[in-house]
């Protein structure tokens, strides 16, 4: 399929599979103990592989963001068609589970979906049948958990190391399968 190699892309820039278990969503208040990797995380406004542009003639930026929290991590990627990231193309979220400790974190991705914000995207995933689907709409989350294209989002990974800078700001994480990354603490 012509988006595979994108999407590929796409979770490589946040390879973090990591496995933690489950918890029982009850009526019940559980608190989550604390750990440093805890917050928002975020990286700016990048070129995504050599640049260039994609399938439907566009740009190739990014920016994403990393969500930590109660056990919980939500990876939202944003890709845009122009350097400033201004114009947006589509916006891939996964959430699942993770468990940290000072310097590894386990996370295990359960869900992923996709909105499509631009007219050419929505025209070509359409036209693609992208994920099985031909209703893309503007604005509506599609769930594509079951995609073949997203199926490397959800594929768990543990031992994932990270180090925070002395001053809490920058977050290195490192999977073994990929180049080290920066994200910067909002």
């Amino acid at each position: 399929m012509k988006l595979s190699n994108l999407f590929l892309v796409l979770f490589a820039a946040f390879a973090l599979g990591f496995s933690a278990c489950s918890s029982d969503d009850s009526s019940s208040s559980t608190t989550v103990a604390a750990t440093p990797i805890d917050g928002t995380w975020s990286k700016g406004c990048q070129v995504e592989g050599s640049g260039g542009t994609d399938q439907y003639g566009m740009g190739n930026y990014y920016n994403a963001t990393l969500v930590f929290a109660d056990a919980v991590v939500t990876n939202k990627w944003m890709a845009y068609e122009d350097v400033n990231c201004s114009t947006p193309k589509f916006t891939t979220t996964a959430t699942g589970a993770y468990s940290a400790t000072d310097t590894v974190a386990n996370i295990s991705f359960t869900t992923v979906s996709v909105v499509v914000s631009h007219g050419d995207y929505e025209t070509g995933f359409n036209t693609d049948q992208v994920c099985g689907h031909t209703d893309w709409a503007l604005g509506d989350a599609k769930d594509v958990t079951t995609c073949a294209d997203y199926a490397e989002s959800l594929m768990d990974a543990t031992d994932i190391t990270y180090e925070i800078s002395a001053d809490g700001t920058t977050m290195t994480l490192n999977s073994g399968t990929a180049n080290a990354e920066d994200w910067t603490k909002q």
